[in-house]
Formats: structure tokens, sequence, C-alpha cells
């Protein structure tokens, strides 16, 4: 599924004391004109961008997602179509 419209897409820049650790900040977006969704936007190691979506942290420190793409193509998509808004936008390079 990689047909989303996404719009009214969003950054808001992370403190600098977060980017050592791969956060460059967030970014929010409408998903087909119906629902607002947050994520983090990082640099992993190797110096690619990646979204995170929204999770939680147990009591116990395991990790539970409320939101998430259902396989690497509807990933693959979003991250297109966020990150190539916010690089017209000039946030990113």
């Amino acid at each position: 599924m990689t047909d989303l419209a996404i719009s009214e897409v969003r950054f808001i820049e992370a403190p600098v004391q977060y980017h050592d650790g791969g956060l460059l900040g967030w970014a929010t977006c409408v998903v087909d004109n119906g629902l607002g969704v947050a994520l983090g936007v990082r640099r992993t190691v190797d110096g690619r961008l990646t979204l995170s979506f929204p999770a939680r942290l147990d009591d116990q420190g395991r990790r539970h997602n409320s939101t998430w793409p259902i396989d690497q193509s509807t990933r693959d998509a979003f991250e297109a179509r966020v990150f190539g808004e916010l690089q017209a936008q000039g946030v990113l390079p």
C-alpha cells in the first residue's frame, strides 16, 4: 500500500544536544486527509535519514508501537514523501 496522500508536512528541530544521538527533530503530517501523525526524524550511524514512528515503553522497557508502516514498501513511500517535502521546504539537505 503505497498510495498514501500525505500533506501538511511540518518540521520541529530537536535541541542540538539530541543531534549526536541521531535525533534531528520531529515531522508532523496528515495522512489521507484524516489522520495526524507525529514522527521522529533521525540520522542513522551510516548517515541515512529515517523516520521513527510513535511508540511507548512499558515498565519493563519494551517498545510498543502505536503507529507503524505495514510493510517496507509503505515505509519507503512514506519516507520519500515526507523527506521530499522537507527538502523542498529547505529543512533537510
